[in-house]
């Protein structure tokens, strides 16, 4: 029968379908209907929707869910499809490629509510991390959006719902804690789904805080069942008006929810413990053997452990700080519980510290250390934003210090933000001794030929030469008048060669992190302190210590993201941007897609390195060599895209040949410094070129400073899908994807605070960071540190007898005078 026949044929079986229908003969219209199987993709989208609702209503899924799949893909509108559809995978009908293509749909970016189901089926589905990231990606934008547009204030409760559960399934319990002040904390107005938010106050132990609400009752009045209950017995609790009769309550009672049910013996040996029953200590010593991830559960059997007096305290409490980094409480028992002989505070009385840069801010790292009248500098970097790249070192002569004064000055890392200001320093005096790594050292002579518009380029040869090389690990000693300086550098973990700097003279210890990370990268190991390391005064970054993340991924998983990404860019024939510091983030990502791709000869697609990328890569070779091990980072497939072309203008090939040879025509990748696409960078005469093509991905994968082209792009696409930027004085709509992969190598707020209180110093300086620009929560009843408590906030925890100091720049600090933060 031809096609044309056949189609008649449909026809009339839809006319009669119809006729049936209208009639309310159920029964002859299904059996139309029926003969229309299989046939879905002929139909007109609004009959596919009339179809699919009728086999809907008669519990025919599969059929209606084809029918409704088929009309959006011939254009129906979510409006007329879509809820019916959406209640059909909730009831785990279609497969889950279907759903990844529901959100490629254009209207769907709007349908806020419908891409929070879709994310929850994700999850009840097995792809629980397909799920978290589309959940943590909408919560981006509608947080945007929710502060001028209020009607969208349920969409960010539930988005917050949903991730809440996430993270508690991941066991991340401090960033689902995070996640749930934000509702804990929100105005009454707001506040919806108390229900759900009282259930995970309790499930996370935040219940306390719910319940000293003002306007508690009102709240109080909209729960029930088990929630309702624990809700106000804490209530009593809080307010002391507990007595014997609920003890009992609690012991005959039997809640529904399997984990509260477990958690109930808690609670009453916390009943137990407040009317002085001593039987509570029996309790909390099975609690544990139940319930050991669950804060209450370690605090009370803490305390159990406390009254014995037992020694496994500190091994007890180092286990649940790395559990519970974000609550006070257990910072506090950490602290107290790590036995320690008293240190003398008045080692501390001539230690004075100048932040000549790199204190409230990110950029011209430098800093002056004196212990009496001997004087080391650590670090010279520049600012890399601004007019003024040189840091500024007038405090400096405030306190009468020449750079003639100084011993010596060390340098922790490569980064320009570290070493920009070297050639400056080493110009004001040519014999002040300058040590570093080896590594460091080699990567220098690359890095300072971008400052070549502030240093000539015979001053920074010069300052190259002048360098001297220290081995990691080893101590050894810089002369200062009658005294000298015991130096370490120790390896930090954030690139190639970084290192933490141990000083000690008169008896004082100082620690300097510089930039550091506690994980493991592909070509770096993480920062391990040796064992037994003393330290009075520790100088830390805090580069990620003030500001909470919507999304927590693994090292792992944010290379799979990346990866996929990359796929997902090669399959449409487009160009994958990565704008990446030339020293690190550019490395590791080269190692992460060697690793991918291993049993592959060479890469599958063209991979091209520009900026100082390839020159930062023979540095890391030639190291690795020097050490015994293997590196190849150039080659099978990776190429240096500045051997292709010249950046003369009337060269034969320029970098315009190079762009409409080479990248436009095919799927391919380029890494190109500088990461935050700054004016005049390889990154940035990339961006210029791909922005305009959907096909375009451009992936950054570290800090963006606010003032940066990459924030501005990134936040004005998260904002309104597509992009606009300034590059090289011009501005650009941007068309491109546009992604944001933390693949940072910086310590996190959960590190600093861990090592802070595993190094137990007298005082420690919070530096690298922005301690300045506080993090505020949408239509909040409490200031942000309440909701995400800042390393400041948790290091002050730990209690009196450490000095926690947020460092300013071109402030002058004197331990003996007291200073606090």
């Amino acid at each position: 029968m031809g096609k044309g026949i056949y189609m008649e044929n449909l026809i009339e079986w839809l006319n009669q379908a119809y006729r049936y229908e209208n009639y309310g003969d159920l029964a002859r219209a299904k059996y139309c209907f029926e003969r229309l199987r299989g046939w879905e993709s002929e139909l007109q989208e609004e009959d596919l929707v009339r179809v699919g609702k009728f086999f809907y209503q008669q519990g025919e899924q599969e059929a209606s869910y084809r029918c409704f799949y088929t009309a959006l893909q011939k254009g129906a509108t979510l409006e007329t499809s879509g809820q019916l559809l959406m209640q059909l995978v909730e009831k785990r009908v279609g497969s889950l490629e279907d759903l990844q293509w529901l959100l490629t749909i254009p209207e769907i970016k709007k349908k806020f509510d419908m891409r929070i189901r879709i994310a929850r089926v994700f999850k009840e589905r097995g792809e629980a991390m397909k799920g978290y990231l589309q959940v943590t990606d909408l919560l981006v934008e509608v947080e945007k959006k929710v502060k001028f547009e209020k009607f969208l204030m349920p969409s960010y409760i539930q988005c917050l719902l949903l991730i809440i559960e996430m993270e508690f399934g991941f066991h991340r319990i401090a960033q689902a804690r995070y996640q749930l002040r934000r509702l804990i904390y929100l105005k009454r107005e707001w506040l919806i789904h108390e229900q759900e938010i009282g259930y995970w106050s309790i499930m996370l132990d935040e219940i306390a805080a719910f319940v000293k609400r003002e306007d508690w009752d009102s709240i109080y009045s909209r729960l029930t069942g088990d929630v309702g209950w624990i809700a106000h017995f804490y209530h009593l609790l809080v307010h002391g008006r507990l007595n014997r009769s609920a003890i009992n309550e609690l012991s005959r009672i039997h809640f529904e929810d399997p984990y509260l049910e477990k958690k109930r013996g808690t609670f009453l040996s916390l009943l137990l413990k407040a009317a002085g029953d001593s039987n509570w200590s029996t309790l909390i010593e099975e609690q544990i053997k139940v319930l050991p991830n669950d804060l209450l559960t370690a605090l009370l059997y803490g305390e159990r452990l406390r009254e014995r007096q037992d020694s496994q305290m500190e091994r007890f409490w180092t286990e649940e700080l790395k559990k519970h980094p974000d609550r006070k409480e257990v910072i506090q028992c950490f602290w107290q519980s790590k036995a320690t002989e008293t240190k003398d505070p008045r080692i501390l009385e001539s230690v004075k510290m100048i932040f000549i840069g790199g204190g409230e801010k990110i950029g011209g790292t430098s800093i002056s250390v004196s212990i009496g009248d001997h004087h080391i500098l650590l670090d010279a970097g520049m600012h890399i934003h601004g007019n003024h790249p040189i840091p500024d070192y007038s405090p400096l002569h405030v306190e009468g210090l020449g750079f003639d004064d100084f011993d010596a000055l060390l340098i922790s890392h490569a980064h320009l933000d570290h070493i920009g200001a070297v050639p400056y320093v080493y110009r004001q005096n040519p014999q002040l001794p300058i040590y570093t790594s080896r590594a460091t050292k080699r990567l220098m002579k690359v890095m300072l030929q971008d400052t070549k518009d502030w240093h000539s380029l015979d001053l920074i040869q010069d300052t190259i030469l002048s360098i001297q090389e220290v081995k990691m690990g080893e101590e050894w000693t810089i002369p200062s008048k009658d005294k000298e300086w015991k130096v370490r550098f120790i390896p930090s973990g954030h690139i190639l060669g970084a290192a933490s700097i141990h000083l000690e003279l008169d008896g004082v210890r100082i620690l300097f992190t510089g930039d550091y990370s506690m994980e493991d990268q592909m070509t770096v190991q993480g920062m391990k302190l040796p064992p037994g390391l003393e330290v009075d005064i520790l100088i830390t970054e805090s580069t990620y210590g003030y500001h909470p993340s919507n999304r927590v991924l693994s090292r792992e998983q944010t290379a799979e993201q990346i990866v996929s990404c990359l796929q997902q860019t090669l399959e449409r024939k487009g160009t994958m941007l990565f704008p990446a510091f030339s020293i690190g983030r550019s490395q590791e990502i080269i190692a992460l897609l060697q690793e991918i791709y291993q049993h592959e000869r060479y890469l599958p697609f063209p991979l091209y390195l520009d900026g100082r990328v390839a020159e930062v890569c023979r540095v890391y070779e030639q190291c690795y060599r020097e050490e015994g091990k293997e590196l190849s980072l150039i080659g099978k497939g990776i190429q240096s895209a500045k051997e292709l072309y010249t950046r003369k203008k009337n060269g034969d090939f320029t970098f315009s040949h190079f762009m409409d040879r080479y990248i436009i025509p095919e799927g391919n990748a380029v890494i190109a410094s500088s990461g935050m696409l700054l004016a005049r960078s390889a990154s940035a005469d990339y961006a210029e070129y791909l922005l305009a093509d959907p096909r375009n991905t451009i992936a950054f994968s570290g800090y963006l400073d606010p003032a940066s082209p990459a924030a501005q792009l990134l936040d004005s696409t998260r904002e309104r899908g597509t992009g606009r930027v300034q590059l090289n004085d011009n501005s650009y709509d941007s068309h491109a994807q546009v992604e944001s992969f933390r693949f940072s190598a910086h310590a996190k707020r959960d590190d600093i605070v861990q090592l802070i209180l595993q190094l137990r110093p007298q005082a420690v300086f919070l530096m690298h960071g922005e301690h300045t620009k506080a993090y505020e929560s949408v239509e909040s009843l409490v200031e942000g540190k309440t909701i995400y408590p800042t390393v400041i906030d948790l290091a002050q925890a730990a209690g009196e007898d450490l000095t926690v100091i947020p460092a300013f720049n071109g402030k002058i600090y004197r331990l003996g005078r007291g200073e606090k933060a």
